[in-house]
């Protein structure tokens, strides 16, 4: 019934044997009425779809806070690491990643055929 015109719900009511206001300015009433009440309920759905951007948006801040931490934690960690590994070079030169080789003199004879002379590992 909410999408009859207003001519036929008057007949319809008519036919029913209620006397209803001869003007028009009933129906006008009635019109102004239903389009505040859509007009009211397009305000809340667009009062809704604010919130829900603020939220996201609130939302996408903090995850990337989050990640932004994640990456410094990560990064610190790294360091921390990197620094284990330099500290324990050189509290232990002896390691075999960490070999020196030195050139030495080679007599004559223990050259090779190029000419080159070899070298000797130091620890």
């Amino acid at each position: 019934m909410a999408n009859e015109s207003p001519r036929k719900v008057e007949r319809d009511v008519t036919s029913q044997g209620v006397d209803l206001p001869l003007d028009r300015s009933y129906w006008i009433k009635s019109a102004k009425q239903q389009l505040r009440g859509r007009m009211a309920e397009i305000e809340k759905v667009k009062k809704r779809r604010e919130e829900r951007a603020i939220e996201k948006a609130r939302f996408e801040k903090g995850r990337a806070l989050l990640a932004r931490s994640e990456r410094a934690r990560k990064a610190e960690e790294f360091d921390f690491n990197q620094s284990n590994l330099t500290s324990e070079q050189v509290l232990n030169p002896c390691n075999s990643d960490q070999l020196k080789v030195e050139p030495t003199s080679i007599p004559e004879e223990e050259t090779d055929e190029a000419g080159v002379d070899g070298g000797s590992i130091v620890e």
